[in-house]
């Protein structure tokens, strides 16, 4: 019987950041997603589910999209990449426990921090992701003393491609605007010119010239493929 790939877990931020369409996180969270369900497997606490409950974009704007919605519910859905872990009474008290022992070294550690924690040392994670750095030194307070780091994958998307599917549509069209408004093409005046006598010769019809511009690959908007646009294929709780 073939042994389960190892456990690699995701705090909140993780999934979140994925939603916000970092490009210097998601390059290396969509490659990750890509390998969940064979050379790892991707976890996290149902807790995440509430904490990942809006983009960036949306609280900025204080206005609720749907799309964002739509993409947020399909990191939950069944066939997703993210494998979800309920919470019960042993990761519970293994939480409360591990606020006690930070107590004592003079740590504070918050009871959502404590429950992924927990979470993570009940299923004897091989690594925990988090961009979260002061969830490092907890680390040694649990029993399997794994390796707290932010996500990083062995082979990262390129930030342009990766960032693209976590645009929202309307801020694609934006930014396809703007670029075709950068490349109108500009009219340069031809001053007048004197003959040789010294005798002011017709102005000439102003002319209009072309500039071309190269594009800049940074500026460029990539459109999306289908499955990107829609995001992660859900699955099923553990």
């Amino acid at each position: 019987m073939p042994s389960e790939p190892p456990k690699i877990y995701w705090d909140a931020c993780v999934p979140l950041s994925y939603i916000n369409g970092m490009p210097d996180r998601v390059q290396h969270i969509e490659p990750m997603m890509e390998k969940s369900g064979t050379d790892f497997q991707i976890i996290t606490s149902v807790l995440s589910i509430t904490e990942v409950a809006f983009a960036k974009m949306e609280q900025d704007k204080k206005v609720l999209e749907p799309e964002i919605e739509r993409r947020i519910k399909l990191l939950w859905e069944a066939g997703s990449p993210i494998k979800i872990v309920e919470f019960y009474e042993l990761i519970a008290f293994r939480a409360q426990r591990l606020i006690r022992a930070a107590l004592e070294k003079s740590w504070q550690l918050k009871p959502a921090d404590a429950i992924h924690l927990a979470t993570a040392d009940q299923l004897a994670v091989k690594e925990f992701n988090t961009y979260d750095d002061g969830l490092e030194k907890f680390a040694e307070l649990t029993d399997t003393k794994f390796k707290v780091c932010p996500p990083t994958s062995v082979a990262p998307h390129l930030p342009l491609v990766a960032s693209v599917a976590s645009v929202p549509p309307n801020e694609k069209e934006t930014k396809l605007e703007l670029s075709n408004s950068e490349q109108k093409p500009k009219e340069v005046a031809v001053e007048s010119a004197e003959t040789k006598e010294g005798e002011p010769k017709k102005a000439e019809e102003p002319v209009t010239a072309e500039i071309k511009k190269e594009s800049d690959n940074n500026n460029q908007v990539v459109k999306p493929s289908n499955s990107e646009a829609e995001g992660p294929l859900p699955s099923k709780s553990v």
